[in-house]
């Protein structure tokens, strides 16, 4: 999951303090894919040199860790990896992360 980028948002809770004081920061790390389709490579380069592993990493990374969660941004490289790389295994494994809203995907 080296290659996934991470978006940290920070909340910040007054609890009824004036700003400035000491306060405590809630920060949320969400893994996301973001691979531009097409950008430098071709659809097929990028998909072979490393979102293939993205894919096949992320369904093993959220077996381990049912409070996991990922955003899948790039629907062509998750349909190239789910008809040429994706084992039925995995597959399975992915309908179960969507149906337990480990995966989500942004349109």
């Amino acid at each position: 999951m080296h290659l996934l980028s991470l978006i940290v948002f920070s909340f910040w809770f007054s609890s009824g303090k004036t700003f400035g004081e000491d306060q405590p920061i809630q920060t949320f790390v969400i893994p996301h894919s973001h691979m531009d389709v097409g950008w430098v490579y071709t659809i097929q380069e990028s998909m072979h040199a490393y979102a293939a592993n993205v894919y096949s990493s992320v369904t093993e990374e959220l077996s381990k860790v049912k409070e996991r969660r990922f955003i899948s941004v790039e629907q062509e490289f998750f349909r190239l990896w789910w008809d040429s790389v994706a084992s039925d295994t995995q597959k399975k494994q992915v309908w179960t992360r969507i149906y337990n809203h480990m995966i989500s995907y942004l349109y």
